[in-house]
């Protein structure tokens, strides 16, 4: 039986598509078997591996992705559709959002990748206005069956950001968490802004976990899973439960000193990732001065003369 409640999702579509879905096409679209691939790629927390039993809450489901190109798109894309839509598998849940009912089934290879990237980028530009929340949308999942190439042939040029691009938002993320938990949060405290004071913490997290993902050669899901995401490599391992406590004690104004050394302690991790890469050697503790000494190594002339917070997302 290809379904089995206790399976992760991806496990389950791959095995949807191997024993309902793959003999389909083979006998109902024989002549595109070798034109269609297929997978599970996109927004799902089932694209990640990160699902449990929590995510049968809405957009729940066995299903997988067939992409075609336009031209085959306009011969048998919506009998491929209707075929899709008729694979006998359990009821879904009737808790589904419109982004999950469009990312599973038969789309082409453009209408796949358009709403996260528009159009191929071209130029270090172009790829710097990508938001790495997508990029991991984009290129998370897994691809069974692509014979043509096209499909995968984008994932690959995707997954292969340029190195001056990943510099420019490394150098952004370092900038900005220096300025939020190394600079702003005490100031906001003194200054009995709680509030702030709390978004100066948890933007500091947020950007260096952004930072720490770019370091270890990956793109970060959006702050639902971000924090999932960090744990899967050495350092993301290392500053997690150092985040963790840093975001969820709580602020007390007659212990801000423990905090601020709390952050220093997370900034040291970083650093220290930093120059053992070689992309920073200056001898601060303070954050900023390493977002420069990153930005020192692009070689794009378009990117170097953009401030050193362009490029990435508060």
């Amino acid at each position: 039986m290809w379904y089995n409640g206790s399976m992760k999702g991806l496990q389950t579509a791959k095995e949807f598509y191997m024993q309902v879905g793959e003999p389909m096409i083979r006998e109902e679209f024989p002549f595109f078997a070798d034109r269609i691939a297929v997978g599970l790629v996109g927004h799902g927390s089932e694209c990640f591996g990160y699902d449990d039993q929590y995510s049968q809450d809405h957009d729940a489901g066995v299903g997988f992705c067939l992409w075609v190109t336009e031209e085959d798109y306009r011969r048998i894309g919506k009998d491929l559709a209707a075929a899709y839509r008729a694979l006998p598998r359990p009821a879904q849940t009737d808790r589904t959002t419109q982004e999950g009912r469009d990312y599973r089934g038969v789309r082409t290879v453009e209408g796949f990748y358009r709403p996260y990237i528009g159009t191929l980028p071209s130029t270090n530009l172009e790829w710097l206005r990508l938001d790495t929340r997508y990029l991991a949308e984009a290129t998370n999942g897994e691809v069974w069956r692509d014979d043509l190439g096209e499909f995968s042939r984008i994932r690959k040029t995707l997954l292969a950001m340029p190195e001056d691009v990943r510099l420019q938002k490394m150098a952004a993320h370092t900038a900005f968490a220096a300025q939020s938990g190394q600079y702003n949060f005490a100031r906001c405290v003194a200054h009995g802004e709680l509030i702030a004071a709390s978004h100066a913490l948890n933007q500091f997290a947020y950007h260096i976990a952004q930072l720490a993902s770019l370091l270890a050669g990956r793109y970060a899901p959006y702050y639902k899973w971000l924090w999932r995401s960090i744990r899967e490599f050495e350092l993301g391992q290392a500053l997690y439960p150092l985040l963790t406590r840093l975001t969820t004690q709580g602020i007390d104004p007659d212990k801000v000193a423990d905090t601020v050394e709390l952050v220093d302690e997370i900034a040291a991790l970083v650093i220290a990732e930093l120059r053992r890469q070689e992309l920073s050697f200056a001898p601060n503790d303070y954050l900023e001065p390493h977002a420069y000494q990153i930005r020192r190594h692009i070689q794009d002339p378009a990117i170097k003369e953009l401030h050193v917070m362009t490029g990435v997302n508060q």
